[in-house]
């Protein structure tokens, strides 16, 4: 898996899952890939950050909104939400129709604003 990706989105993911073990949840969602996005330094994070997406304010909206220990239902062992899961799926056709090489942050950003009913795009709204 890691090959298709580039070093940055690899980065994105592993502070997804770093995210949600320190949240103390037991699943990736979509939410968990936005907070990576941010705290990651790439295109994406450049573009969220452009338009005032802060990683200290979508994690207070998590912590707030997201109880700790929330049991939810995950696409496999690691532990990304379905709708997580379809997210990075829909990351790699943004990538392939880009002719990418590799899927990029940006990738994975186009690819969860297209997904209008997640976490993470509510919590953008």
């Amino acid at each position: 898996m890691e090959n298709r990706y580039t070093d940055r989105a690899i980065e994105v993911l592993r502070d997804a899952k770093l995210v949600s073990e320190n949240l103390l949840h037991s699943y990736v969602g979509t939410e968990h890939l936005l907070i990576g996005l941010v705290h990651t330094k790439g295109t994406a994070a450049t573009i969220l950050r452009e338009n005032g997406v802060e990683e200290p304010k979508i994690l207070e909206l998590v912590r707030t909104l997201i109880a700790p220990n929330t049991v939810v239902e995950s696409g496999g062992s690691d532990q990304f939400t379905p709708r997580a899961a379809k997210v990075l799926g829909q990351a790699e056709k943004e990538a392939a129709a880009r002719k990418s090489g590799r899927i990029g942050t940006e990738h994975l950003l186009l690819a969860l604003l297209k997904e209008t009913d997640c976490i993470a795009v509510r919590l953008l709204n």
